[in-house]
């Protein structure tokens, strides 16, 4: 496979961050495939694809391997594979790493976004705006309700309710939509479709267990939380507000819509 160093770096930056799933013995990397892209750590998932490829070969690209590509100068990269030896080649810089059977990696869907399950087209500098302000309360860590580590989305149909909740602080932020839903989203993936992400981002029902969120050329699949476990933020904000006084600051932004 031959490609441009300058095409393939900036994408594996991108996934390096989520590749540090173990796999076989200790190791872990990017898997090559279909001229795509894919890094999974189990909980999110990444596939992009590469636009300016010749020819296409599957393999895993260890992290010595992707570190190596990043370093080196523009110009084209040649890779092959032989007995489990990646071959990486740019001008007169030449290395090889050891490399593992492609179907060591985890199982990640690729398929392409169904419009029909579109939840959400958003203008991709206020989305980012809306939830970076409400982001501060997400709990850190968090055992026994893992959900307060995301951030809830809430639609009933006029406005899509965004919350983030530690036990002790809610932020309650909001915008218009038409669709009807309860989820929460992983605030790492929402952070890396942030980074990568065009004029717009759009979120997509995938399965009972995850979302699919497109960011310019890249596909994010990340696991959802359980939504029931999130605390009921609505609470924080009634009548019923004195009851909680002692456990929760609130932090109510107004919508940018508004």
């Amino acid at each position: 496979m031959i490609i441009h160093q300058s095409e393939l770096s900036e994408k594996l930056k991108v996934l390096k961050s989520i590749s540090s799933a173990k796999l076989g013995d200790d190791l872990s990397g990017v898997l090559l495939k279909d001229k795509m892209l894919i890094a999974n750590n189990f909980k999110t998932s990444i596939v992009v694809p590469l636009m300016d490829c010749e020819e296409a070969i599957n393999c895993i690209i260890p992290p010595t391997a992707i570190d190596f590509i990043i370093s080196l100068p523009e110009g084209n990269v040649e890779i092959t594979e032989k007995d489990k030896q990646l071959i990486i080649k740019c001008g007169k810089i030449k290395s090889k790493f050891s490399t593992y059977d492609t179907e060591l990696f985890p199982q990640t869907d690729t398929s392409k976004p169904d419009e029909s399950k579109m939840l959400i087209d958003v203008k991709t500098s206020d989305f980012e705006k809306i939830v970076k302000q409400i982001m501060f309360a997400c709990s850190k860590s968090n055992s026994d309700k893992p959900a307060q580590e995301g951030i809830l989305f809430e639609s009933d149909g006029t406005f899509l309710n965004i919350v983030a909740c530690d036990g002790y602080r809610v932020a309650w932020n909001k915008l218009e939509n038409t669709n009807v839903f309860k989820m929460v989203l992983d605030k790492e993936a929402l952070n890396k479709a942030f980074s990568v992400a065009d004029d717009n981002i759009y979120i997509y029902a995938n399965d009972s267990k995850s979302i699919l969120i497109e960011a310019g050329e890249y596909l994010i699949y990340s696991k959802l939380y359980l939504a029931e476990q999130f605390t009921d933020y609505a609470v924080a904000f009634s009548g019923a507000y004195k009851l909680f006084s002692r456990l929760i600051e609130v932090n109510f932004f107004p919508a940018l819509t508004e």
